[in-house]
């Protein structure tokens, strides 16, 4: 019932919005009107009949090919409407345990060529409330949650593919063996096995509060295991193989404030149960904290199996781990990667252990210089442990109607890449990288309009085996900015973005291209855009920074950092960087020696002294360089630093070097196009900082639980 009307109050707004702007049209009448100096007079009463129906036979054509396109303008709207209809069903096996089993299936457009997404969702979950035994109401909890998923990704070309419930995959189609990857999957399908265990022991409490309201909270200590494996489907008989094994511990609590558990919609149980958890209405307001350690280990390969050797090692590697009569615990990945009590050392050797012929295959082929024809290639092998991550979600408003979520992150990661030398040996490089991420998603009317925008810096550091930083690698930035209704006025702030970052000369080569390509000035709106960014610099721009302020002294390197960062607020068109003074307020300076300069560099006069002072610390060769990484680490909680610092950074360095001492990409996705439009600086697409800088923003998203484009080669 719930769906019904669900579908139904969509339809009806769909139909609504889709003739709004339109009621001014004229009317289809005939009427005795005064005839033009053209018409033929008639006193016949039939005759003027004749002449009027002849007058607006043009009008009923035009009207006809109008409503036709309202109703175009209607189906492209429904097409952009995510579509979800999950069930589930929960089997009780007695107090405090029960079997959860659940289907989902989920349509929507996706952000490349066209396409739509179809992904086929199965679900087990064995939930184990310990607490459920001893204590009643479970107020203080203790449970097990062992469990697994199994997702199908599809693209279609048109919504109804897309949507035709026959064209989804069943659990048969799952690539247990090389020749069911090859023959049950298309090339550009999906699919995704997780399994898992979680415990959790905490405590929860809810409090009903004046107009129908409640507020709940929770804390509680979370141990979990993770099993997570990827298999892509390429062209040729290739496949793309992801191996992720994972360990979160650390404590969570929320609070959240919503409609009370007793509120009546349709005084019906069942019917209201559904529309509050659909609508997100128990949580109105929300906030949850994390604070834990992460541990992931990733192994990505990219599989030949016309070759008899590879499916022969996919077929065991998937025989050992998900066959029951090849049961054995003591070798079964997927029993100890989902243990949370298994150490990060343990995850290793299992890993490694599992995937040994494949190994083994890669360094056969390591002589053969072309990787297309490698029967194995290894695209990434490593590990990445991260201690005290702090992260932050801020959640308003009602599912369908508008819902603001808000992500701040904050992780310093110890990352292990394994490289394989040309005489087969392996070495261990190691990297310290703190990372800064925040997000906005803004979505609203049943899925029609969202945003989603995502920040991120990396320092990256060279570490002994201890991970005590030796030395400087790299500072690389992150944007990605994704729009279901992208309009002029979006492009416009995300081009403001750029000219904040890059240097007048680079701002305006990227423009030029953009205007080459038609996309400097948007005709109309774009559905479902992406603009994707990542720059960084190098240890030869940090040299360079260096050796400037070095000359220059202490005194110098300020007033010329000084300097760099006001004409970068001045020169800047952007409402984020306005004076935050409340206009009723006198205008006075509120630095020394700031009297001279605009307002809005006078309201912003604290922040800009904060960055000065720091930057010219942290790039001071003479500092140590833990107490660099301090001023840095201070630099990105100043919010006028996280506008404008990587555009300060970057003009730091001469124009000359910036060729060899920095990268910067950026990709415009459209829906309507295969491929992205894309700009990159130096143009030399193989530059040598490229490959690594984009496996981390790899394990940054991994770190993230985000899903990988695998579709694109990481190298």
């Amino acid at each position: 019932m719930s769906k019904f009307a669900y579908k139904l109050i969509t339809f009806l707004f769909l139909l609504f919005i889709s003739h709004t702007g339109h009621c001014e049209e004229s009317p289809i009448v005939v009427e005795n009107t005064v005839e033009s100096e053209n018409v033929v007079k008639s006193d016949s009463y039939l005759e003027k009949i004749q002449i009027n129906l002849n007058r607006n036979a043009g009008r009923i054509e035009d009207a006809i090919s109008h409503q036709g396109a309202y109703f175009k303008n209607f189906w492209e709207r429904l097409d952009q409407l995510p579509l979800s209809l999950p069930i589930q069903e929960n089997l009780k096996l007695f107090r405090g345990m029960s079997i959860n089993l659940g289907y989902k299936y989920h349509v929507e457009p996706s952000y490349t060529g066209g396409y739509f997404t179809h992904i086929d969702t199965y679900k087990v979950r064995i939930p184990i409330n310990v607490g459920d035994w001893i204590l009643p109401d479970g107020v203080p909890f203790i449970s097990l949650n062992p469990g697994a998923e199994i997702n199908f990704w599809q693209y279609f070309k048109t919504a109804t593919e897309a949507r035709n419930p026959l064209n989804g995959y069943s659990l048969a189609h799952f690539p247990l063996t090389a020749e069911r990857a090859i023959n049950n999957l298309k090339p550009g399908d999906l699919v995704h096995l997780r399994t898992n265990t979680n415990i959790n022991i905490g405590v929860r409490k809810s409090w009903n509060i004046p107009l129908g309201l409640e507020v709940s909270g929770n804390i509680a200590y979370i141990l979990q295991g993770e099993f997570d494996t990827f298999i892509f489907r390429s062209d040729e008989n290739k496949i793309r193989l992801r191996i992720i094994g994972r360990r979160d511990k650390g404590v969570n609590g929320s609070v959240a404030m919503g409609v009370q558990s007793s509120f009546k919609i349709f005084a019906v149980n069942i019917v209201d149960n559904k529309i509050i958890k659909i609508t997100h209405l128990d949580e109105i307001l929300a906030y949850d904290g994390f604070e834990n350690d992460q541990n992931i280990y990733i192994v990505d390969y990219t599989l030949n199996l016309d070759s008899p050797e590879v499916r022969e090692a996919y077929n065991e590697l998937f025989a050992t781990n998900l066959r029951l009569k090849n049961f054995n615990p003591a070798k079964n990945a997927v029993i100890n990667l989902i243990n949370p009590f298994k150490s990060h050392g343990e995850i290793t050797d299992t890993l490694i252990s599992n995937l040994s012929k494949l190994n083994d295959l890669f360094h056969e082929d390591l002589f053969e210089r072309d990787h297309s024809k490698r029967r194995v290639d290894r695209n990434i092998m490593g590990s990445n442990n991260a201690e005290n991550v702090k992260q932050r979600n801020f959640r308003f408003g009602i599912n369908g109607l508008y819902r603001l979520n808000t992500l701040t992150i904050r992780r310093d990661n110890r990352l292990t890449l394994f490289t394989t030398q040309p005489d087969g040996s392996e070495t261990r490089d190691n990297y310290f990288y703190p990372s800064w991420i925040k997000g906005l998603d803004q979505r609203g009317l049943f899925g029609l309009f969202r945003d989603n925008t995502l920040r991120s810096t990396d320092m990256i550091y060279i570490t002994n085996d201890d991970f005590v930083p030796i030395d400087f690698k790299s500072i690389g930035f992150y944007f990605d900015y994704s729009d279901k209704n992208y309009k002029n006025r979006e492009h416009k702030k995300n081009l403001e973005h750029f000219q904040r970052i890059l240097t007048p000369a680079l701002y305006q080569k990227l423009i030029d291209y953009l205007i080459s390509q038609d996309l400097f000035t948007l005709n109309g709106t774009l559905k479902n855009a992406r603009v994707y960014s990542r720059y960084y610099i190098n240890v030869r721009g940090l040299r360079s920074i260096e050796s400037i302020l070095k000359e220059l002294r202490r005194d110098g390197a300020e007033n010329y950092i000084r300097k760099i960062t006001i004409g970068l607020i001045d020169n800047t068109p952007n409402a984020a960087i306005a004076h935050t003074t409340h206009q009723k307020q006198p205008h006075r300076p509120r630095c020394h020696g700031y009297k001279s300069y605009s307002k809005r560099v006078i309201d912003n006069c604290k922040k800009i002294e904060d960055i000065v002072k720091r930057l010219a610390l942290a790039l001071d060769t003479e500092v140590p360089l833990l107490e660099r990484h301090t001023q840095m680490e201070h630099l990105l909680n100043n919010s006028l630093f996280n506008k404008i610092g990587p555009g300060i950074i970057f003009r730091l360095i001469p124009e000359n070097e910036l060729a060899t001492s920095s990268f910067f990409e950026i990709k415009f996705y459209l829906a309507n196009k295969i491929e992205p439009y894309v700009y990159l600086f130096p143009p030399n697409n193989n530059y040598e900082d490229r490959e690594f800088y984009k496996i981390i923003l790899d394990i940054q998203k991994i770190m993230d639980d985000m899903t990988p484009e695998m579709r694109e080669p990481l190298i």
